[in-house]
């Protein structure tokens, strides 16, 4: 059995960091039985100060069969420790790095890894796409420029969920496209069961966005497509963390503004064990994102037969001709606001004809065997 060590800045039972979490716990279940991990990540979740309650600190911890976590304490994270990590990682047969910036967890383990020339893997989790640059833009920059000087990259292997990554992967840091393995993200291990049937009434319409508060995310977009629906009752409920609170106040000021039958409400972050049960209480996902690496909430409502109104950023497509949802180009404004009135509108036999829609889509994608395949082969060097 191969032996993996793992890095990331957030990991179980930690959720707010989102999709990259989510990432590694469905590949590591999916793959525990033939591949052991080892996950060095922080004890704390993304934003909090507050350490698990129900994890030990500052030792590997058996999280479930060949998953083992060494969650770190704020006073123990050192340079030294990662180090010794790296140095003691003879018994494992590769090292897996999820993530870019992160001194700790992504920067540190790269660098001690070449020193030691052992073999690694490096996942960017969509930190490479052109959303991510939307912040820290020149100090990005200055960081794959200085990469690109000192060859930093130059040993790794990378893991790519899409070819659209795969060619960021290339363009940035100038990698050799035969160092790449695209293997998509893995589904939920734990499928759910039967559906049960939403309740869908001419002129009612609850919608729901389960992302970051956030410019990439598209919130504020969403709100304003929501202002021409004069008619019936609308309901937009909103999940996600609100780091960036410049923005959140320009989401807020336009609620305002809202005709009185339209309600958005902020409901906070959600742990992900609880979306598909959230999302039972919803017609549609509304979350039109500037860019998705993935999109595990798009397929998390899909599974849930939770029809999807999202933009043409993501690798899920021809969601109409699949009576799935719809995926709009962002430059249309005008037909996210037809579709969104269309559902408003929408009878209940025309909703369940949509809902069965988005759980067939969702069954035939997580029935596909070569979605394990490739993240397993990943793992053993084979293309």
């Amino acid at each position: 059995m191969n032996k993996v060590l793992t890095f990331i800045d957030w990991f179980w039972p930690g959720y707010k960091a989102g999709g990259p979490v989510r990432s590694l716990l469905n590949l590591t279940e999916h793959l525990s039985e033939e591949i052991e991990f080892h996950i060095v990540t922080r004890n704390t979740d993304y934003m909090s100060n507050v350490p698990y309650s129900n994890v030990e600190s500052d030792q590997w911890v058996e999280m479930k069969p060949n998953i083992h976590v060494y969650y770190i304490s704020k006073e123990h994270l050192s340079r030294k420790l990662i180090r010794s990590f790296i140095i003691d990682s003879g018994q494992y047969d590769l090292i897996y790095i999820n993530g870019i910036y992160s001194l700790y967890f992504s920067i540190l383990p790269l660098y001690y890894a070449r020193k030691t020339r052992r073999q690694h893997l490096v996942a960017p989790r969509g930190m490479l796409s052109g959303q991510t640059f939307s912040s820290k833009k020149n100090l990005k920059r200055m960081f794959f420029l200085f990469s690109r000087i000192i060859g930093f990259y130059n040993r790794a292997q990378f893991h790519a969920t899409i070819e659209k990554e795969a060619k960021d992967i290339t363009g940035i840091l100038g990698t050799d496209p035969s160092k790449i393995s695209i293997a998509p993200n893995l589904p939920r291990k734990d499928l759910p069961g039967k559906i049960p049937e939403r309740k869908k009434i001419k002129d009612e319409l609850k919608l729901i966005s389960i992302a970051r508060i956030a410019p990439e995310k598209n919130i504020l977009f969403a709100i304003k497509m929501l202002s021409d629906l004069r008619v019936g009752k609308t309901i937009f409920n909103l999940y996600g963390e609100t780091y960036n609170h410049e923005y959140w106040n320009e989401c807020k000021a336009l609620i305002k503004e809202l005709p009185e039958n339209i309600r958005v409400e902020y409901k906070g972050s959600i742990n992900s064990d609880e979306i598909p049960k959230t999302l039972l209480d919803h017609h549609f996902l509304f979350m039109p994102s500037k860019g998705e690496n993935f999109g595990h909430s798009i397929l998390e409502s899909l599974m849930g037969g939770c029809p999807v109104i999202i933009s043409d950023k993501t690798p899920w497509n021809n969601l109409e001709s699949n009576h799935a949802g719809w995926d709009i180009p962002l430059d249309q404004p005008a037909n996210f606001r037809k579709v969104l009135d269309q559902c408003l509108h929408m009878s209940q036999e025309e909703y369940d004809r949509y809902s069965n829609g988005a759980l067939k889509l969702a069954r035939s994608f997580v029935s596909n065997a070569d979605l394990t395949a490739k993240s397993k082969n990943m793992f053993y060097g084979k293309s």
